[in-house]
């Protein structure tokens, strides 16, 4: 079973996969919403015909800002409505038009998470503009690409600011990119907290990092073992790791780390924490410890995570697993039962009178 980013890896992937998406049809017109100044009469007739565009910083923009910019102190005063049958308007950015021609590159970036997230129909439209004007931003003047590095380190780890700013500025076609990932993958490592330490690990799993990097490598390694605050933290640092990266002592360490965390996780994270158990156990341990966990004692979770070890190619099919397996395959009263026929199935190499055997196991 493989983390996912929690936002877990799986998370981050596909993040960048929806920001790309979304960049490439941003262009994509969908209706705006329009809003009315009306009279206070029973028909609710419209006082005008001018159309205008909702405001988008008029909800939440307080939370918005305070979250991916935590410096700041004030709110963006309020932008005035924008009329779309003005010509003029129709000439210039209708981005810079609704911000102001001063807009910063911060200001931008809120701009571009909050319509990311926004429920109004209309604001999508804006999407590829805004990183349109990012791009233009961050090629001319070095100062704003050191802005959204200087916005990473600040912002919580869980903000969708940082998947954006990774994604700026790997298709802002920069030079030396990868030099300048890895500074700031240095310093998030020497800071060292939890929260950089999930941004390091974010930071490695959706750039052009090279995982032979011993640096990279190094930073990955120490979190994996260090890391005591959040043991999805770990979990991601193991997922991004083999087990063949590290020494017998190394992993000796991560697997008795791992123990200790079982009592008291979660169902889910419960299965993540045996996988690897099993994933960083010595050869002549992983056999012990998958028949430990088979064992009907144990939660439905940590059995089939024993199961997933087994297909995933961490457990290898033996006489031993095999005959155990047929035990539970044929017990119809294991809830392990029918995970056991699976891995039999598709694990191992059986003969047709054992093929026949499990398909007249009725569950």
């Amino acid at each position: 079973m493989k983390l996912s980013l929690s936002k877990g890896i799986y998370l981050l992937s596909f993040t960048v996969i929806v920001f790309l998406a979304g960049y490439l049809t941003g262009s994509k017109r969908l209706d705006h919403v329009i809003t009315a100044q009306q009279q206070n009469d029973p028909n609710n007739i419209r006082a005008s015909t001018k159309q205008k565009v909702k405001n988008p910083w008029q909800n939440d923009q307080q939370q918005l800002l305070q979250q991916n910019n935590p410096q700041a102190t004030e709110v963006i005063p309020p932008l005035s409505d924008i009329d779309e049958t003005d010509p003029s308007v129709q000439s210039t950015s209708s981005v810079l038009a609704r911000l102001g021609d001063d807009t910063s590159t911060l200001e931008l970036l809120d701009f571009l998470v909050m319509i990311s997230n926004s429920e109004e129909p209309g604001d999508i439209n804006y999407f590829s503009e805004t990183i349109d004007l990012l791009h233009a931003k961050l090629k001319a003047d070095p100062e704003n690409v050191q802005v959204l590095l200087d916005q990473f380190v600040s912002v919580e780890a869980d903000s969708d600011a940082i998947y954006f700013i990774t994604s700026l500025l790997q298709s802002a076609q920069l030079e030396d990119t990868e030099t300048l990932f890895q500074n700031l993958a240095e310093n998030l490592a020497i800071d060292g907290t939890s929260q950089s330490n999930k941004k390091l690990l974010h930071l490695i799993a959706t750039t052009n990092l090279a995982m032979e990097n011993n640096n990279t490598n190094a930073f990955i390694i120490d979190i994996a073992m260090f890391e005591k605050e959040d043991s999805s933290t770990k979990l991601l640092a193991l997922d991004l790791l083999q087990p063949y990266q590290l020494n017998q002592n190394q992993k000796a360490v991560i697997v008795e780390d791992l123990k200790s965390l079982i009592i008291g996780s979660t169902t889910d994270n419960k299965g993540m924490l045996i996988e690897n158990i099993l994933r960083f156990s010595d050869s002549s341990q992983k056999q012990e410890l998958a028949n430990q966990y088979l064992e009907d004692t144990y939660a439905l979770a940590t059995r089939v995570s024993v199961i997933n070890s087994l297909t995933e190619g961490t457990l290898r099919p033996n006489q031993e697993m095999k005959t155990l397996l047929f035990s539970i395959a044929q017990n119809t009263q294991d809830p392990l039962n029918i995970h056991a026929k699976h891995a039999l199935l598709f694990a191992f190499d059986i003969s047709n009178d054992e093929y026949k055997t499990l398909q007249n196991t009725v569950k």
